[in-house]
């Protein structure tokens, strides 16, 4: 139930986003497209890693809002309206304060599976193909063509 909740949210959010009106806020950098085609794959692949046992959740603690975060960064770099700086700039700020949040009420007692290399392997592959796959259909997806 949580997870129809949750996907009628997102489906929501980008609509919202969709129906908003371009209001130009400030000129994104000339490197931000490309600041953004290099943290995006990151952030998926830090996304993909937030569940399973692998090295890189036990370095990034917290993975999936680390992963956050740099979507957020990366999508306010390439766009300077004023729905974007809304919506990632939200986002992203929600993804430091829960961060901040879980590091000083955590308990470094808990039990966690040992990580392994394969599921390294799996979190990086699996990121690279959803990364490929939201480039390829980010118009479909969202409105906004990348390509």
């Amino acid at each position: 139930m949580f997870a129809a909740v949750a996907f009628a949210g997102l489906a929501l959010i980008i609509w919202g986003y969709s129906r908003a009106d371009f209001e130009p806020v400030y000129q994104p950098a000339a490197w931000g497209r490309s600041l953004a085609f290099g943290l995006v794959p990151i952030a998926v692949i830090l996304f993909a890693a937030a569940n399973m046992p692998t090295h890189i959740r036990a370095i990034v603690r917290h993975p999936m809002l680390a992963g956050l975060f740099l979507w957020a960064i990366a999508h306010l770099a390439a766009n300077g309206d004023l729905r974007s700086l809304l919506l990632f700039g939200t986002l992203g700020v929600y993804a430091l304060v829960a961060t901040v949040s879980i590091v000083l009420r955590s308990n470094q007692s808990s039990q966690e599976k040992a990580p392994r290399w394969t599921m390294d392997a799996v979190a990086i592959v699996s990121g690279i193909v959803v990364t490929g796959l939201l480039v390829k259909f980010h118009g479909v997806l969202f409105g906004m063509p990348l390509m």
